[in-house]
C-alpha cells in the first residue's frame, strides 16, 4: 500500500490519499524507492523527522537539496528542526 500511497501523495490525488489511509496504509511507510510520502501528508500527520534508509536525508534536507522551496517552507511550517545535520 506504501506504493500506491506514494504516488497517490505525489500526483495530488487527495481523494486516493484518504482513502489508503482510511484503509490502514502507513502514514511513514516506504515506497519501493524508500520514500515516504510525507511531504504530501505532513496535514495527516506524518513524522517528517525519518531519515530515508538510502542517503539519510531528512524531508527537509531533501526538499532544500532539490530546490523545492515550497516544500521548505511548508516542512518548517508544520515544524521542522532547520538545525538538524545530515550524515556528513
Amino acid at each position: 500500500m506504501s506504493d500506491e500511497l506514494c504516488n497517490a501523495a505525489a500526483r495530488g490525488k487527495l481523494p486516493k490519499v484518504l482513502e489508503l489511509l482510511q484503509n490502514g496504509a502507513d502514514v511513514n511507510g516506504f515506497n519501493k524507492y524508500n520514500r515516504t510520502a510525507l511531504q504530501a501528508l505532513l496535514s495527516e500527520g506524518a513524522d517528517f523527522k525519518i531519515r530515508d534508509p538510502v542517503l539519510a536525508l531528512t524531508p527537509l534536507h531533501d526538499a532544500a537539496r532539490a530546490g523545492y522551496i515550497g516544500s521548505v517552507q511548508k516542512l518548517v511550517q508544520f515544524g521542522a528542526d532547520v538545525n538538524l545535520c545530515d550524515d556528513w
